[in-house]
């Protein structure tokens, strides 16, 4: 379900995400209220991409809404604001990621299908800057970085979390950026992953 006020935007979306093979169907609406109403005509969604901004507005009480609602709805937000605040409060309401709206084609989609599989998106921006002692890694991240470390090609580590091996490399690009190393040695031998041991 893609909850957004740009008809453009949700089109394009609408493409972008019906190419994923696990993607069967993208429901559209504009506002939280429209999806609320509607909510009970079909199936629950696997997956809710809410457009943080609305006519210039945070949308903080329909993120909530959607957080609190019963069952296991997974809620990821999508937004052209990259505001370290705003993605920061993002994930301390509940969301399991943040997709930027000037992120390309080929990002959203593994982003998407990173959300699809389970895990969490967070964009390399918001957390490029962090220093060694402030760095978060989502727990899919911590799992690929457990498994890489003991010498696990990208196919291994695929099979071994059950992700596609495209899945891994993106887990790694963004493990290896945040972590601001360049190769699986620097992984190994850097103090945040040999305090995972």
């Amino acid at each position: 379900v893609l909850i957004d006020d740009h008809p453009v935007f949700m089109e394009g979306m609408r493409g972008l995400l019906s190419g994923l093979p696990s993607v069967t169907a993208v429901d559209v609406f504009e506002t939280v209220d429209d999806f609320l109403e509607r909510i009970d005509e079909s199936p629950p969604p696997s997956l809710i991409l809410l457009d943080l901004y609305f006519l210039g507005t945070p949308c903080w009480n329909g993120l909530t809404e959607l957080l609190e609602m019963p069952g296991p709805l997974r809620v990821g937000v999508v937004s052209a604001s990259e505001d370290p605040a705003d993605i920061r409060a993002v994930f301390e309401k509940g969301a399991i990621g943040f997709i930027p709206k000037s992120a390309t084609a080929e990002v959203i989609q593994h982003a998407v299908q990173i959300l699809l599989d389970g895990g969490t998106y967070v964009p390399i921006g918001a957390i490029q800057s962090a220093s060694t002692n402030e760095v978060r890694l989502t727990e899919r991240q911590i799992d690929v970085l457990r498994v890489t470390v003991s010498g696990l090609t990208n196919k291994e580590i695929a099979a071994e979390l059950g992700l596609s091996v495209s899945t891994v490399k993106v887990h790694l690009n963004a493990i290896m950026r945040i972590l601001n190393v360049r190769n699986r040695t620097e992984l190994a031998n850097h103090e945040h992953v040999r305090r995972l041991s």
